[in-house]
Protein backbone atom coordinates (compact mmCIF):
# COMPACT_ATOMS: atom_id res chain seq x y z
CA UNK A 1 0.00 0.00 0.00
CA UNK A 2 2.84 2.38 0.83
CA UNK A 3 4.46 1.59 -2.54
CA UNK A 4 1.29 2.65 -4.34
CA UNK A 5 1.57 6.11 -2.73
CA UNK A 6 5.29 6.60 -3.38
CA UNK A 7 5.32 5.43 -7.02
CA UNK A 8 3.40 8.47 -8.33
CA UNK A 9 5.65 10.75 -6.26
CA UNK A 10 8.75 9.18 -7.83
CA UNK A 11 7.31 9.58 -11.34
CA UNK A 12 6.44 13.24 -10.71
CA UNK A 13 9.90 13.86 -9.23
CA UNK A 14 11.61 12.29 -12.30
CA UNK A 15 9.50 14.39 -14.68
CA UNK A 16 10.35 17.54 -12.73
CA UNK A 17 14.07 16.69 -12.77
CA UNK A 18 14.09 16.07 -16.53
CA UNK A 19 12.19 19.30 -17.18
CA UNK A 20 14.56 21.20 -14.91
CA UNK A 21 17.66 19.80 -16.63
CA UNK A 22 16.26 20.75 -20.01
CA UNK A 23 15.82 24.35 -18.90
CA UNK A 24 19.39 24.51 -17.60
CA UNK A 25 20.78 23.16 -20.84
CA UNK A 26 18.72 25.60 -22.91
CA UNK A 27 20.26 28.58 -21.11
CA UNK A 28 23.52 28.01 -22.99
CA UNK A 29 23.74 30.27 -26.02
CA UNK A 30 23.12 28.22 -29.20
CA UNK A 31 26.21 29.71 -30.84
CA UNK A 32 28.32 28.58 -27.88
CA UNK A 33 26.70 25.14 -27.83
CA UNK A 34 27.85 24.20 -31.32
CA UNK A 35 31.19 25.98 -31.46
CA UNK A 36 33.33 22.85 -31.52
CA UNK A 37 36.05 21.78 -33.90
CA UNK A 38 39.29 23.19 -35.22
CA UNK A 39 39.92 26.76 -34.11
CA UNK A 40 43.08 26.91 -36.23
CA UNK A 41 45.82 24.49 -37.33
CA UNK A 42 47.09 24.27 -33.74
CA UNK A 43 43.94 24.27 -31.55
CA UNK A 44 40.84 22.09 -31.24
CA UNK A 45 37.80 22.88 -29.07
CA UNK A 46 34.87 20.81 -27.87
CA UNK A 47 31.93 21.50 -25.65
CA UNK A 48 31.11 19.07 -22.87
CA UNK A 49 28.57 18.84 -20.09
CA UNK A 50 29.11 17.33 -16.66
CA UNK A 51 26.45 16.66 -14.06
CA UNK A 52 26.75 15.19 -10.58
CA UNK A 53 23.98 14.36 -8.19
CA UNK A 54 24.54 15.46 -4.62
CA UNK A 55 24.88 18.56 -2.56
CA UNK A 56 28.26 19.54 -1.13
CA UNK A 57 30.81 20.53 -3.73
CA UNK A 58 28.67 19.43 -6.65
CA UNK A 59 29.71 22.44 -8.76
CA UNK A 60 33.36 21.45 -8.54
CA UNK A 61 32.52 17.81 -9.26
CA UNK A 62 30.33 18.65 -12.25
CA UNK A 63 33.16 20.74 -13.71
CA UNK A 64 35.55 17.81 -13.26
CA UNK A 65 33.01 15.49 -14.92
CA UNK A 66 32.69 17.93 -17.84
CA UNK A 67 36.48 18.05 -18.27
CA UNK A 68 36.69 14.25 -18.28
CA UNK A 69 33.88 14.09 -20.84
CA UNK A 70 35.65 16.70 -22.98
CA UNK A 71 38.82 14.59 -23.00
CA UNK A 72 36.82 11.59 -24.21
CA UNK A 73 35.14 13.68 -26.90
CA UNK A 74 38.49 15.02 -28.15
CA UNK A 75 39.90 11.48 -28.24
CA UNK A 76 36.93 10.21 -30.24
CA UNK A 77 37.05 13.21 -32.62
CA UNK A 78 40.78 12.69 -33.26
CA UNK A 79 40.24 8.95 -33.75
CA UNK A 80 37.40 9.51 -36.22
CA UNK A 81 39.38 12.15 -38.15
CA UNK A 82 42.46 9.95 -38.45
CA UNK A 83 40.41 6.87 -39.27
CA UNK A 84 38.67 8.76 -42.08
CA UNK A 85 41.97 10.12 -43.37
CA UNK A 86 43.50 6.66 -43.68
CA UNK A 87 40.24 5.07 -44.89
CA UNK A 88 40.70 2.17 -42.50
CA UNK A 89 38.55 -0.90 -42.22
CA UNK A 90 36.53 -1.97 -39.19
CA UNK A 91 39.41 -4.06 -37.80
CA UNK A 92 41.82 -1.11 -37.73
CA UNK A 93 39.59 1.28 -35.73
CA UNK A 94 40.89 -0.14 -32.45
CA UNK A 95 44.48 0.34 -33.64
CA UNK A 96 43.76 3.92 -34.72
CA UNK A 97 42.23 4.75 -31.33
CA UNK A 98 45.17 3.21 -29.47
CA UNK A 99 47.62 5.20 -31.60
CA UNK A 100 45.68 8.44 -31.01
CA UNK A 101 45.69 7.85 -27.26
CA UNK A 102 49.40 7.04 -27.27
CA UNK A 103 50.33 10.02 -29.44
CA UNK A 104 48.00 12.72 -28.07
CA UNK A 105 47.25 11.82 -24.42
CA UNK A 106 49.68 14.48 -23.19
CA UNK A 107 48.07 17.17 -25.38
CA UNK A 108 44.53 16.10 -24.45
CA UNK A 109 45.22 15.86 -20.72
CA UNK A 110 46.90 19.28 -20.70
CA UNK A 111 44.00 21.05 -22.40
CA UNK A 112 42.31 23.97 -20.72
CA UNK A 113 38.79 25.13 -19.99
CA UNK A 114 38.29 28.33 -22.00
CA UNK A 115 34.74 28.93 -20.78
CA UNK A 116 32.43 27.42 -18.18
CA UNK A 117 28.80 27.85 -17.26
CA UNK A 118 27.50 26.21 -14.10
CA UNK A 119 23.74 26.04 -13.80
CA UNK A 120 22.28 25.30 -10.38
CA UNK A 121 25.69 24.02 -9.23
CA UNK A 122 24.91 20.54 -10.55
CA UNK A 123 25.36 20.93 -14.30
CA UNK A 124 28.48 22.43 -15.80
CA UNK A 125 28.91 23.17 -19.50
CA UNK A 126 32.46 23.87 -20.61
CA UNK A 127 34.38 24.67 -23.75
CA UNK A 128 37.63 22.67 -23.62
CA UNK A 129 40.61 23.47 -25.84
CA UNK A 130 43.67 21.41 -26.67
CA UNK A 131 46.67 23.00 -28.32
CA UNK A 132 49.81 21.71 -30.01
CA UNK A 133 52.19 22.76 -32.75
CA UNK A 134 50.66 21.71 -36.13
CA UNK A 135 48.13 19.61 -34.19
CA UNK A 136 45.61 19.33 -37.03
CA UNK A 137 48.28 18.12 -39.44
CA UNK A 138 49.54 15.57 -36.91
CA UNK A 139 46.05 14.23 -36.23
CA UNK A 140 45.14 13.86 -39.89
CA UNK A 141 48.49 12.61 -41.21
CA UNK A 142 49.58 10.18 -38.51
CA UNK A 143 50.54 6.65 -39.34
CA UNK A 144 48.88 3.75 -37.56
CA UNK A 145 51.18 0.95 -36.46
CA UNK A 146 49.80 -2.56 -36.85
CA UNK A 147 49.70 -4.78 -33.77
CA UNK A 148 52.68 -7.04 -33.45
CA UNK A 149 55.00 -4.91 -35.59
Amino acid sequence: MKIMKTAPCIVIFCIAMVAGCGNNLRTVDDHERWRSGWVNAHSFRVQAVGAIRGTAGSGRNSRHAAVEMAKKIVTENFTAARYSAIRGDARSYRNVRAEVIREFSHVINNGKVVSANTGSGKICTIMYEVHGDRLQEKVLNGQVHEEGK
